[in-house]
């Protein structure tokens, strides 16, 4: 296992989702994907989305750590902050990794008592899709996603108020096998979503800059100017996109 700095542009396990939604890569939320990593390498800067869910997780992630998963499996090793490269510019980062028994694990941490039981009911599509990215970064066999209940309720002084329910009851390991035939998928969608990235970030490096002055006076003449992002198909657009500083990218028609 290699281990890699999160390259800009690149593709992690928490976002493989996005490819395997109905439509696949010919979804909105594939090419908004693309255009949000092309973005990165223009930038310089990779934007990490975090949600409140998102927050909490991380915040609690140590505590499911040591309070679920080592006593159960001593040789666990919470590493959460280590990337791990699957190819090219993909790459995974488990929370967890026991190397002796050669499992990986991802830490969920759900907040309200009805998301914990919708979680370990039904997983999330995409949940599983991480875990077998997890497991093909490792080459392991078998992954496991750790539910953990915990509040996200506070005192006047920051203490966290926890659920009155011991922890032997709130807390739900679910196994899952890896999948060879999907570990392929992935890999044949990434190549496919990193050659999408790359024309959508060649036509925005080839969009000519447009003044506030002259975007101003082409919208005053009734030309419609459209964000970029919000085009139905980002990839159709070659040759009629503009760079203005204020407005991002965008289309004039």
């Amino acid at each position: 296992m290699e281990t890699v700095s999160k390259p800009l542009g690149g593709l992690g396990a928490s976002e493989i989702g996005a490819l395997f939604t109905q439509q696949g890569l010919k979804a909105k939320t594939a090419q908004s994907l693309a255009y949000e990593k092309a973005l990165e390498i223009i930038n310089g800067v990779k934007r990490d989305i975090t949600t409140a869910a998102m927050q909490h997780g991380l915040l609690n992630e140590e505590e499911a750590f040591n309070t679920i998963i080592a006593p159960n499996f001593p040789s666990a090793v919470y590493q959460s902050n280590i990337s791990l490269q699957i190819k090219g510019d993909l790459w995974a980062t488990p929370d967890v990794i026991d190397g002796e028994n050669e499992v990986v694990m991802d830490i969920k941490c759900p907040y309200t008592i009805y998301s914990f039981f919708e979680n370990i009911r039904k997983p999330k599509d995409y949940y599983l899709a991480q875990s077998q990215m997890q497991m093909l970064a490792t080459g392991f066999k078998t992954g496991y996603l750790v539910f953990f209940l915990t509040s996200n309720v506070t005192d006047s002084f920051g203490n966290k108020i926890e659920y009155e329910i011991s922890a032997d009851k709130r807390h739900k390991f679910i196994e899952i096998s890896a999948d060879e035939d999907f570990h392929e998928e992935i890999l044949k969608r990434a190549d496919s979503f990193f050659e999408m990235r790359d024309l959508i970030l060649k036509d925005l490096l080839e969009a000519p800059e447009i003044s506030d002055e002259e975007c101003f006076q082409l919208a005053m003449s009734d030309h419609k100017i459209t964000r970029f992002k919000d085009k139905s198909n980002l990839l159709t657009w070659k040759g009629k996109i503009y760079n203005n500083i204020r407005e991002g990218y965008i289309i004039i028609e």
